[in-house]
């Protein structure tokens, strides 16, 4: 409890820190990092410099509007850091919306896929491959309560490319 309530508060103040182009804080740094475009994804070398805080940071910045721009960019990070909490991110971060996304947000929910195959072949994370496992099967994603959706893609051409994204995450890992 005590542990959670450091974390909330640490987390708190590293977001109410005023970011400068000049600042050298962990936030401002981590802030450069998320907006760089990196033609071949987040380097590895980079990510794996980040840590438990910094992740928390991500979580938070998934879940406001201005990030939706670099959110493809966290999800690679978080699929590096790993840990149980950002296995659930991730996840929640998949299933949770309403209503019509666009090609964007929808490009970002299968970076989060691939994240998870990340999680697995950095961190052996049993929980995430099993996740991705039953992902394959497009019933799977029928039985999810997905409540978004891509207005380019049929119901069944949405599900069969989710479940075909999760089969690639799973290859990435030799599964």
């Amino acid at each position: 409890m005590i542990k959670s309530i450091y974390s909330t508060a640490l987390l708190v103040c590293l977001l109410s820190m005023p970011v400068q182009a000049d600042d050298n804080s962990r936030v401002a740094k981590l802030r450069h990092v998320v907006q760089q475009v990196y033609p071949h994804g987040v380097p590895k070398e980079v990510a794996k410099e980040l840590g438990p805080v910094d992740a928390l940071v991500l979580q938070q910045w998934l879940k406001a509007k201005p990030m939706a721009p670099y959110h493809s960019n966290m999800l690679q990070l978080l699929g590096v850091i790993g840990n149980d909490q950002t296995r659930l991110e991730l996840i929640a971060y998949i299933e949770r919306g309403e209503g019509p996304i666009d090609m964007h947000a929808f490009s970002a929910k299968l970076d989060a896929i691939m994240a998870l195959g990340q999680l697995v072949r950095e961190h052996d994370d049993q929980q995430a491959r099993e996740y991705l496992l039953v992902s394959i099967d497009i019933e799977t994603w029928r039985n999810r309560p997905l409540s978004w959706q891509v207005t380019s893609f049929t119901e069944a051409g949405l599900y069969a490319q989710l479940a075909r994204q999760a089969s690639l995450a799973l290859a990435q890992v030799g599964n």
